[in-house]
């Protein structure tokens, strides 16, 4: 589905609303989704944490594995969210967060997402003023940027310790032998052979747990190929 995102506006969307059961439609399609490290530790027993590289910028971004190929999003069935944990940049939609300069954002809603609605659901302005449903709407955002800049530090500083490698995981669905590229893990090898002051530098950061936590999700591609055996034979 191509998004429409465009800055939020009290004279555009006056009649804007927002319906909060539709919580997963415009990502049924979607293989991966971005995430913070906060959440690291709730998603690892249910979806394996990889890292992606931006080929144009050369950065890492963390995302949790949704599917096992492009276009397929595992953990939804019937219109339904499977995992009991809903990572914060799916809930956050239809909403998003543009910078127009160092200091100052603006909030965009995607109109062409399936919550947008002129007829029910939360109103985002009551007359002239913002409702409390858009201003707790905002206070999320917030939090989400000021976790995704302490995201973005903890995978730059890993990446100074040259932690980060490259990896592909060959997988067998049903028979059929395929080999997953383009991702990104700890090396727990170089982990492992890490200075003594180097790994006391990890543990006083707080670092050590999201490593773990990291380390310790890959095991869930197992479950991600017994979700996608169910859903093959269905």
């Amino acid at each position: 589905m191509t998004k429409t995102i465009v800055p939020i506006n009290i004279n555009e969307h006056q009649n804007t609303k927002i319906i909060q059961s539709e919580t997963v439609n415009d990502i049924a399609e979607q293989h991966v989704c971005a995430l913070l490290v906060h959440e690291f530790a709730s998603v690892s027993s249910e979806m394996p944490i990889v890292f992606l590289k931006n080929s144009e910028s050369g950065e890492f971004q963390s995302v949790a594995l949704l599917g096992l190929s492009t276009d397929e999003n595992l953990f939804i069935h019937n219109n339904k969210w499977l995992a009991s944990y809903t990572p914060a940049n799916i809930r956050r939609a239809p909403f998003s967060l543009a910078k127009t300069s160092e200091q100052e954002v603006m909030i965009c809603i995607d109109e062409s997402s399936r919550k947008v609605s002129n007829e029910e659901g939360e109103a985002l302005f009551n007359g002239q003023q913002e409702t409390e449903f858009f201003t707790n709407v905002k206070t999320f955002l917030t939090e989400l940027a000021e976790r995704e800049t302490v995201t973005h530090a903890f995978i730059k500083f890993i990446e100074s310790k040259g932690l980060i490698q490259s990896r592909t995981l060959n997988i067998d669905i049903s028979g059929e032998k395929k080999a997953l590229s383009g991702i990104y893990t700890v090396d727990k090898q170089r982990l492992d052979a890490l200075s003594d002051e180097d790994y006391l530098d990890l543990r006083k950061r707080g670092l050590l747990d999201p490593i773990y936590h990291h380390l310790v999700s890959l095991n869930q591609v197992s479950r991600l190929l017994q979700m996608k055996a169910q859903a093959i034979v269905a």
